[in-house]
């Protein structure tokens, strides 16, 4: 995925060093990471620093990590991070989480609709949520993906729900999906 990507308000874009303060408060805040699956070193100021810089390194990297922040278009500042993964083959999972400070204004829906959009062109998208995040239900619904229901994460092992998108802009032409 090419970044940066532009929203009315929010510009996703590869992480930038002045991000690692309020990507690590992020990550260290229970209630910000209660639903996500990072284990507990992960969610240590060691762990998330360790996590941003094997990110940031890997964007320059046949492994890159599709990790992205969002921030606010006008002043740059970081009020999230979204990205993806490969979960199959044709198949991609997303993630998305807006910081504490920046909730109930519509920031992740923003960045996820744009963000399910251009993946849809290629893949189809999944997201699983816990059953009981209700906010991240709002979201994945809102950026077009469909609720399947519960559903067993194949890498984690956890029943979470699963929202999707499977009918790519390929699919709708006859083409082929095309891994990036």
């Amino acid at each position: 995925m090419i970044v940066p990507i532009r929203t009315p308000r929010l510009e996703i874009r590869r992480f930038q060093n002045e991000d690692l303060a309020s990507f690590v408060d992020f990550m260290t805040d229970e209630r910000s990471t209660k639903y996500l699956m990072f284990d507990d070193s992960q969610k240590t100021k060691a762990g998330a620093t360790g996590l941003f810089n094997a990110v940031v390194k890997s964007y320059d990297s046949q492994d890159q990590i599709h990790s992205y922040a969002i921030a606010d278009r006008r002043s740059g500042t970081y009020v999230g991070s979204c990205g993806y993964s490969p979960y199959a083959h044709g198949i991609v999972e997303i993630y998305y989480a807006i910081n504490r400070e920046f909730t109930g204004q519509g920031l992740a829906k923003e960045a996820t609709k744009e963000l399910v959009g251009r993946l849809a062109k290629h893949f189809e998208v999944r997201a699983y949520c816990s059953p009981d995040n209700e906010p991240a239900h709002a979201v994945a619904l809102a950026s077009g993906l469909e609720d399947r229901g519960l559903d067993q994460h194949i890498s984690f092992g956890v029943e979470g729900r699963l929202f999707a998108l499977d009918e790519t802009e390929d699919d709708k032409s006859g083409g082929e999906n095309h891994n990036q």
